[in-house]
């Protein structure tokens, strides 16, 4: 369903429809390999242009910590922003302390094919991985983020 512009009093054109706040998933790794826990707690609602809900994706550290992999599992391609807030691995850029207001120099961008794993750095234990996505129709802006439709 696409978005409909409305018309302010005195305006001659469509206002256009407002940026909004990415799907924001926290995923965190303790010492272990394997899945991590997440956290959807920050996702924004579904917009018009919505990719796929945040649990769409899954993330997996291999068991020698040799690579973090990230499942879209999907119908279409989606583009994905990381960074760090805990932790470091090659790859990955800490955020900032609002991970919101970290540039675009500071995130890792991924995109994913419909249905693909994608290798996306090597990390450590004990990380915590921010990751952000906007919809198919949207461009993601910076500071502080935000998906422009």
């Amino acid at each position: 369903m696409a978005a409909v512009g409305c018309k302010l009093p005195g305006a001659t054109g469509d206002v256009a429809p407002a940026a909004y706040t990415p799907t924001w998933i926290t995923a965190q790794w303790t010492a272990s390999a394997g899945p991590p826990s997440l956290r959807f707690d920050r996702d924004a609602v579904l917009h018009f242009d919505a990719t796929c809900p945040a649990y769409s994706f899954s993330f997996r550290i291999s068991r020698g910590y040799d690579s973090l992999s990230v499942s879209n599992n999907c119908d279409r391609p989606t583009t994905i922003y990381t960074c760090v807030t805990t932790g470091t691995g090659a790859g990955f850029h800490p955020c900032a302390s609002d991970p919101l207001e970290t540039t675009v120099a500071s995130m890792t961008t991924t995109t994913l094919a419909a249905g693909s794993i994608g290798d996306v750095g090597l990390p450590v234990a004990n990380m915590q991985l921010e990751l952000f996505y906007c919809g198919d129709k949207s461009t993601m802006l910076f500071l502080p983020l935000r998906c422009s439709p």
